[in-house]
């Protein structure tokens, strides 16, 4: 039998160590540049609305104190990332697990001061905003993707996220 030559063995040893690849990206594929207007869409029974895109979806999920909704692709080839609303009291604000940077600024949201988080990854982006509602709840939302012009789509998206206009007022 012979043995495995030294160019071989050379190759075999240096694949086995190869990282681990990251998720597919997206590339190539018709993500808009810029954000057209989506639907607005009433966000349960939370006085909320958002321009949902025809290209995604919203979920509840409902809790004993509170309701997260998330904004998911209809078609996963083409769309990797996402996006998430909670209303209620204890928002998680660990961020991903596989985080390997975190930075934390102060800036707005819902016209209130707010505090947004960017997590950095091995294959992803993901941004969450916490703002604090004056009767002692919270709104956090987040959108993540694996792609700058995935993560600036979802970010366009998530800036439409407002408060019901009451047109009685008028």
């Amino acid at each position: 039998m012979k043995s495995l030559s030294p160019i071989l063995f050379f190759f075999l040893l240096i694949s086995c160590r190869e990282s681990p690849k990251p998720i597919e990206k997206t590339e190539n594929v018709s993500i808009p540049s810029s954000f057209e207007k989506g639907i607005s869409t009433n966000i349960g029974e939370t006085g909320f609305t958002i321009d949902l895109p025809q290209t995604h979806k919203i979920e509840e999920r409902k809790g004993p104190d509170f309701a997260v909704y998330y904004i998911t692709p209809i078609d996963t080839n083409l769309y990797k990332g996402g996006a998430g609303i909670y209303f209620g009291a204890n928002p998680d604000e660990h961020g991903p697990e596989s985080a390997v940077s975190r930075n934390v600024f102060a800036d707005s949201a819902l016209n209130k001061n707010a505090t947004v988080t960017t997590y950095i990854t091995p294959t992803y982006t993901w941004i969450e905003t916490l703002v604090n509602e004056s009767d002692s709840s919270k709104i956090q939302f987040w959108y993540f993707a694996n792609d700058s012009r995935e993560l600036g789509f979802l970010g366009n998206v998530m800036k439409t996220l407002d408060r019901v206009k009451n047109d009685s007022l008028k």
